[in-house]
Order: structure tokens, then C-alpha cells, then sequence
């Protein structure tokens, strides 16, 4: 069962990323009147008009979490609680086999047809009824009932509590089944989309999305934007200067020297915010083979990381993780109340300590044992600006504490995406703990249940870590939601990677928000924020331009 879970759980938590951008203004039809919201997304010189969001082709059109709707909404701001969206309610029953919606009555579909049951019923089904779509089928499930119009029944084969954020991401998010039904879900390209969401599809370019407000959104009114634009751009360069030269309202991108080079711009409309995503960027080890199968050389070699200096080498705002890899801004009220405000720093005293308990020794900048050499390397992906920062930096901070040379091996992202499935690797940059469930994250991460021998992909925990009481807490995490059971369960699994490291967190991971606000007001105080502004997240992207003002004197 978990590893049919975790793989849709990845498959949800990959479909969605984490970074995105702004770009060119088109100027408004009435030079005194502001009531478009520009915005882009980068990585490519054009779009492709497929609005179908379980397409298995690589090439859709962008930002589907602005036209398509979920059931429930993840709040980032609060703990990853899952609130209601299209489903008023929800709850499960005791054994956690059966979840139970009841859907909002008043919601349409944007050619006026009513939202009902028998939509979601549809499109839950469809990944179990359709081969070759890119979306995974529901883990365990066995039934779904729907006895009205406004009530749906997910019944699974096994417990599934932690199944239920899943339903706050586009993989899961509702089509209606009317619209559907007639077409091929697998070759359709959908290219004018219908759908609950605030968005219409008012024209299609290659060079430019433009989508219209509905009257009769659901969720109510906006305050002021009646259009989105939506332009493309190939390089994260090309969108700073747009967003700099006042071309463009919103961005997503991790922006170095941010002080200086985009605030110091134009401290009255240019605003940088990081927001937390709850897991971290960091390093993982090999705990099958080589030196990084013991316990003294893993903590040695993390006590050795100063990841403060290599926070300020990218300084894109970024703060140094939580040794557990959750980070404590997110899941706090489940860690422990002595780990939960805890920064990983260095500490030279304790990394040589660490390296000479594990019996290894360094000769000319070689790890030694019983006269046999162990070169040690460090993968990282050569595609990430940060990551050819730290991986260097990281490199001179080893050799300065433990005298070690580790070499660093820089590869294009689909080698070490390679790389790091296959176990071929000794240490190798990876996110860790993503996800909007505690249990989800950390199984995912630590469950021996996805060892795979090294050479054979493994679809988690690929750093193949096992431990019999890691997988007994695992167990017990999953059969419940109770707050007070997870906080003991994650307290127990917080203590088990704070003493066998079984990874290297390094940094928090982060939402990056850019915003000029020389057009547009209502931008959310990150202080009190109750969504996050940032362009990719489903339904919070939606809130906050339905609370976007025109700047005053617009």
C-alpha cells in the first residue's frame, strides 16, 4: 500500500513546481483604465494550446492551476491544514476507508452547466479507466459512491488518512464529465477549456495567453482585474529585466543580491518575499555502500557544512534547514519543542570528533581505513545556479575542517535525476521531505519498503535507508490524523534522523514571490498572509488576484 501511495503522492508533488515568472505588459485599451494582470512563465520562447491537464505530452499550456479546481485547499500558511474548496466539507470515516464530500451547491461550470458528483466521480475514476494519461490513479482505491447530486463516496481497500491533501493538486483537480466524455482524454488538447475555476480563455498565441474573469465565478468577485496575460520567456535574465523595467506585475524566480539588484530598484513598488514550501534542499547519502554507510562519517561530513556561508553565496533568502528536514516554520506544532526552532550550523569540533570515532583516518586529503583509500564524491545537478555555488563552497569547507578532498561531480539534470533513482552515487544534492502530508514526506524519505538494490530505480527513499523501528513509527503515523498521536510519532522519527543522518539537510525550501506593485495593490502581508501569492499554487494563485487593487493614481 505505501508504495502505490507514495508513487501518486510524487507524481502530484512533481507535477507541481516550485518556481515561476513574470513578463511583458500589454498596454490596456484605455489608457486611464488598469484591469490587466501581467504575468508569465519562463523556460520556453512559445506555448502550446492544450489545456489538458492529464495529457501525457511534455508540451501544455502553462499555469492549468488558474483554470482548473480542486476539491480541497492545502494552507501552506497554516501547517498544510486541508480546507474546503469545491467540497464544502469533508471528513473520513474511523478505519479510514471511506472518505466522504459533500461539494458546494452553488458552484457552475463555465458554460453555465451545474457542478455535480457525478464530475468528480468521473474524473477520480479516470486514470483507472483511461491508459496512458499522466496523472496516477488513486492508491487503494476500491469504490466510489455517489447517492446525490452533492455527495461523494471514496471508498478505499485499506486506511488512507493521508490520502486526503492529495486532492488539493491539479492531478486531481475536477473536468467536467460532459464536456469529457465525448473526447479521447489521452490525444485531446482541450484547447478551449471548461472548467469551475475564475478563468475563461479569452485568446490563445504562441507568445500570449490571455484569460477573462467569469461573472459567475462561485467564489465571488474580483476587485479589480478582469483579465490575465500570460507570455513566455526563455531565460530567467530576460524576466528580471522585464519585471525591472515595469513590463511585468508578478514573478516567481529565486533572485540573487535581491536587496540590491530588485528591491534597491524601487523600494516604494518592487517587494521580494520568501515563504516557506515546508521541506528542504540538501544532500543525500549512499547508506548502502562506501564510507557514508557510517553513522560517524555522515555526521562528521554534515557538522562540517557552515550552510549560513553557502546561504549568502546564492543570497536568495533562503535560511538553513532544520537537521530534520522539516522545516519548522510549516510543521513546528508537530516537532518537538527542542528541535523545532533548531538551524543546522557548523560545528568543527564535533566533525572531527565524528571522523576519528568511525576509525577512518585522512592521509594527503584521501579517507583512509586498514591502508584502503575511499574517494569520496559529491553529485550535484549542473543545471541548478545554486547548487554550482555550493558545490564548491562545500568542497573548500570539507577540505578546511576535516582535511578532506571529495571530488565534485556536476551533471545535466536528467543524468542525476539518473543518477539518484539508480543509487549510483555516494552523495547527491536532493530535495528533501517535499510534501503536503507529515506522514507522506517522511515515509517517503525513510520507508525500507523502497529499497531498491543500487542500479535499480528506486521510486523513494533513494538513498535506501532501513531501519525496523523507523518502519514500525512510519506504520503507526499512518493509521491516524490525531495531532497528538502524529506529534509523538514525529517526534520519535525526528530523534531517530537527528542521531543516524541518514540525510544532510541544508537549506529550507522556499516559494520565491516578485512583485511590482507600480499597477497593482493587495498584495498579502507576509507577516499575516493566510495564502500564498505565488503564481503556481493551486487556488491561492486564484485569491490573490481576486483581492488585487489598482494602485492608487492608476
Amino acid at each position: 500500500m505505501k508504495r502505490r501511495l507514495i508513487a501518486a503522492a510524487l507524481a502530484l508533488t512533481l507535477s507541481a513546481s516550485i518556481a515561476a515568472c513574470s513578463t511583458e505588459r500589454t498596454p490596456e485599451s484605455d489608457a486611464d483604465t488598469v484591469d490587466t494582470l501581467t504575468l508569465a512563465m519562463g523556460g520556453s520562447t512559445s506555448y502550446v494550446q492544450n489545456f489538458n491537464p492529464f495529457s501525457p505530452t511534455a508540451n501544455k499550456s502553462p499555469l492549468m492551476n488558474l483554470i482548473y479546481e480542486p476539491l480541497v485547499r492545502v494552507n501552506r500558511t497554516d501547517g498544510m491544514k486541508v480546507e474546503p474548496w469545491l467540497a464544502e466539507s469533508f471528513d473520513f470515516s474511523e478505519d479510514g476507508m471511506t472518505l466522504t464530500f459533500n461539494l458546494r451547491q452553488d458552484v457552475t461550470w463555465s458554460d453555465g452547466e451545474p457542478f455535480t458528483s457525478d464530475d468528480v466521480r468521473y474524473t477520480l475514476e479516470l486514470p483507472t479507466t483511461v491508459e496512458g494519461l499522466a496523472v496516477a490513479p488513486i492508491p487503494d482505491l476500491d469504490s466510489i459512491e455517489t447517492p446525490d447530486e452533492h455527495t461523494v463516496i471514496v471508498h478505499y481497500s485499506e486506511p488512507q488518512y493521508h490520502d486526503l491533501a492529495n486532492y488539493g493538486q491539479i492531478p486531481r483537480a475536477i473536468v467536467p464529465q460532459h464536456v469529457w466524455e465525448e473526447e479521447d482524454p489521452v490525444q485531446w488538447t482541450n484547447e478551449d477549456p471548461v472548467s469551475t475555476g475564475a478563468f475563461t480563455l479569452d485568446s490563445f498565441s504562441p507568445q500570449l495567453i490571455k484569460l477573462e474573469v467569469r461573472d459567475s465565478y462561485w467564489n465571488g468577485e474580483f476587485n479589480g482585474v478582469e483579465y490575465v496575460q500570460i507570455r513566455p520567456f526563455a531565460s530567467e535574465d530576460s524576466g528580471k529585466q522585464m519585471i525591472l523595467k515595469n513590463e511585468v506585475d508578478w514573478a516567481g524566480m529565486g533572485w540573487q543580491n535581491y536587496e540590491d539588484n530588485f528591491v534597491g530598484a524601487d523600494p516604494e513598488h518592487n517587494h521580494y518575499w520568501v515563504y516557506p514550501a515546508g521541506f528542504s534542499t540538501g544532500m543525500l547519502y549512499n547508506m548502502q555502500e562506501g564510507p557514508t554507510t557510517d553513522v560517524h562519517v555522515r555526521r562528521a561530513l554534515y557538522a562540517a557544512i557552515d550552510s549560513e556561508r553557502l546561504s549568502l553565496l546564492n543570497n536568495v533568502g533562503t535560511a538553513p534547514a532544520n537537521p530534520t528536514g522539516l522545516d519548522g516554520d510549516t510543521w513546528g506544532p508537530l516537532l518537538p519543542d527542542d528541535v523545532a526552532d533548531v538551524r543546522h550550523e557548523q560545528d568543527a569540533e564535533l566533525a572531527v570528533a565524528e571522523l576519528e570515532a568511525s576509525g577512518y583516518t585522512v592521509e594527503n586529503g584521501n579517507l583512509m581505513k586498514d591502508g584502503e583509500s575511499f574517494p569520496l564524491t559529491l553529485t550535484t545537478n549542473s543545471d541548478d545556479i545554486g547548487w554550482n555555488l555550493f558545490g564548491p563552497a562545500m568542497q573548500e569547507q570539507w577540505n578546511e575542517i576535516l582535511g578532506l578532498n571529495v571530488e565534485i561531480n556536476a551533471v545535466p539534470g536528467q543524468q542525476w535525476q539518473r543518477d539518484l533513482n539508480n543509487g549510483e552515487f555516494q552523495m547527491i544534492q536532493q530535495y528533501l521531505l517535499s510534501g503536503d502530508d507529515v506522514w507522506t514526506s517522511m515515509n517517503a524519505q525513510l520507508n525500507s519498503s523502497f529499497v531498491e538494490p543500487i542500479g535499480t530505480a528506486a521510486i523513494a527513499n533513494q538513498g535506501r535507508y532501513e531501519n525496523e523501528e523507523m518502519d514500525r513509527l512510519l506504520e503507526d503515523m499512518s493509521q491516524t490524523l490525531d495531532e497528538a498521536e502524529l506529534r509523538e510519532s514525529v517526534g520519535a522519527v525526528s530523534r531517530i534522523i537527528l542521531d543516524e543522518v541518514p540525510y544532510a539537510p541544508l537549506h529550507s525550501a522556499a516559494y520565491f514571490v516578485n512583485v511590482n506593485s507600480t499597477q497593482w495593490s493587495g498584495w498579502p502581508d507576509p507577516e499575516n498572509a493566510s495564502y500564498i501569492p505565488h503564481i503556481t499554487q493551486p487556488v491561492d494563485a486564484t485569491i490573490t488576484i481576486q483581492n488585487l487593487t489598482p494602485t492608487e493614481g492608476q
